[in-house]
């Protein structure tokens, strides 16, 4: 019985430990994923700053995003930092919903090493995003814009049967400028998306 933590240190903890997964994918890089059967765009630019994080978790914060972000990564964030208590949400109705993020946030490290299915316009209960992309495991949704960040992560895939495969995803560091990293798809179809992305891309 001394090993058992509670559900809210259990969250501190996940928080803290998955905060340099969050990091190494999303805040050391930037995405840029093609597609060539989708509506709205043919293309999306996907990246994240440190105020996103919280927004994976779902937890109330009682400090600004950035600060939650830091305290993650530095190991200093205490149960005090947040609470389940959401305006017009049950308290055990928003703990099931961390509890299945947390879970889900644990298995975002293998995020773009496999397959990945993508849907525009995605929608799920009062969830709207412009783009959500899965890998079977966990479905991170994406906010609308020039640029798409982490707007909510999801438990195993939450994609409709609209959902499609993307044809290229790019990486690059954030501290470059342009595209050199194709992590997804076959080079030979670079050339068919070359009128859109030269700008974005290194040749």
């Amino acid at each position: 019985m001394d090993n058992m933590v509670s559900f809210k240190e259990r969250v501190r903890q996940v928080a803290i430990n998955e905060s340099q997964n969050y990091k190494k994918i999303f805040l050391d890089y930037d995405y840029l994923i093609c597609f060539d059967s989708l509506s709205i765009k043919r293309f999306y630019l996907i990246t994240a700053t440190e105020k996103n994080y919280a927004h994976l978790i779902g937890v109330n914060i009682k400090c600004s995003p950035y600060d939650f972000f830091v305290k993650c990564t530095d190991g200093s964030l205490m149960e005090t930092d947040f609470d389940f208590v959401k305006p017009g949400q049950n308290e055990e109705d928003v703990k099931g919903t961390v509890r299945r993020k947390i879970m889900s946030l644990e298995k975002m490290k293998n995020f773009f090493k496999s397959k990945i299915l993508v849907e525009e316009s995605f929608k799920r209960n009062k969830i709207m995003c412009a783009i959500a992309a899965s890998d079977s495991n966990i479905t991170i949704g994406f906010s609308s814009g020039g640029k798409s960040y982490p707007k909510t992560l999801l438990k195993g895939n939450e994609l409709s049967s609209n959902a499609v495969e993307p044809s290229l995803i790019f990486r690059k560091s954030k501290s470059s400028v342009l595209f050199s990293e194709l992590i997804y798809g076959n080079k030979n179809d670079i050339a068919f998306y070359a009128d859109m992305i030269n700008h974005l891309i290194t040749t």
